[in-house]
């Protein structure tokens, strides 16, 4: 497998899959002989797109707004988070299977994930800090001075 451009995979060589005939045909003396197993697998799986949205919940507090993405599989060294000119983006790499050994059956193959968000005015680019926890990214996004609220004593006369 190769990687074509962010999130993208392509197959190339052989696919090795479970040997499963997709489909079976007679021949004149009835023994069932697989038919187009590899082919069809090798042509209806060209280019797969394991790129995936994150969902996303956004919190506000008095003085930041919270941003929980679920990632889940992406470690640390393999999560990006970039906030420029008022875009915050958030990527990750899941990485498929263990490095110093063969993996024998896998389901979760490696993916991407990747969202942006567009940010308003108010956040002060200094008070943004990130953290990974049990496959959740936490980024908080620290509010300006001037968009914090601010109490008003009220006096009497």
């Amino acid at each position: 497998m190769t990687e074509e451009g962010p999130g993208r995979f392509i197959f190339s060589g052989q696919v090795n899959l479970e040997r499963r005939p997709i489909m079976t045909r007679k021949t004149h003396d009835h023994h069932e002989s697989v038919c187009c197993q590899e082919e069809a697998v090798n042509n209806a799986v060209q280019e797969i797109d394991y790129s995936r949205k994150p969902l996303a919940d956004v919190i506000e507090k008095d003085d930041a707004y919270e941003l929980h993405l679920d990632m889940p599989g992406v470690e640390s060294d393999n999560l990006e988070v970039v906030y420029d000119q008022g875009e915050l983006s958030v990527r990750g790499l899941v990485v498929a299977g263990p490095e110093h050994a063969e993996l024998l059956y896998n389901e979760r193959p490696a993916a991407s994930f990747s969202r942006s968000f567009s940010i308003a005015d108010g956040i002060d680019p200094d008070k943004i800090t990130a953290r990974l926890d049990n496959g959740v990214v936490m980024i908080e996004l620290g509010k300006t001075a001037a968009v914090l609220p601010k109490r008003i004593e009220v006096r009497s006369d």
